[in-house]
């Protein structure tokens, strides 16, 4: 359904996890040409990116779509995700 994830690098990938695809134009991430929405409802209020192309992906309603944008920087801030 275009659930989108990360992983941090030790653990295999899933059955039908999808790392390659991945493009920048003008700065905007998609995946296969395919853009991404947010839906609301996560795990304490957050919300969830899934693939563009489902009015309800994962059962999830009220999304929309957002850009994604990448952008270089020299400086870049470090981040430390779930363990």
């Amino acid at each position: 359904m275009g659930k989108i994830g990360y992983v941090k690098g030790a653990e295999p990938l899933g059955r039908y996890w999808e790392t390659k695809g991945w493009t920048l134009t003008n700065n905007e991430l998609k995946f296969h040409d395919t853009g991404l929405q947010a839906c609301p409802g996560s795990i304490d209020g957050a919300w969830s990116l899934w693939l563009q192309g489902s009015a309800t992906p994962g059962w999830n309603q009220n999304c929309t779509g957002v850009v994604t944008v990448a952008k270089a920087t020299e400086d870049p801030i470090g981040c430390l995700y779930t363990q």
